[in-house]
């Protein structure tokens, strides 16, 4: 949460971390004229945001890519995340 929290309130930081890292990893950084607007479209979050996942599982059974339709009730297990929160004086994530 700490780190989110981070990444989101020092982006530039954040962002030259990611490609040195990148860098690191796959010997090539990204160039900022696809790294700067891929950014702006980023959202950073401690949030797992579940309607998300359960969409792409649904999606993903709908054209056949999964042959069953996924059981994901129980898929998510947010109760230290919520203490964390409920610590932080944040609201707990549904």
């Amino acid at each position: 949460m700490e780190l989110t929290e981070w990444i989101n309130a020092h982006e530039d930081e954040a962002k030259q971390i990611f490609n040195a890292e990148m860098k690191a990893e796959t010997t090539r950084s990204l160039p900022a004229q696809t790294l700067d607007p891929a950014w702006k479209r980023l959202e950073v979050t401690y949030d797992p945001v579940k309607a998300s996942l359960f969409k792409s599982a649904e999606d993903a059974h709908r054209i056949g890519f999964l042959k069953q339709k996924p059981e994901l009730s129980r898929i998510y297990d947010l109760d230290i995340l919520n203490s964390v929160l409920k610590e932080k004086g944040k609201p707990e994530i549904k």
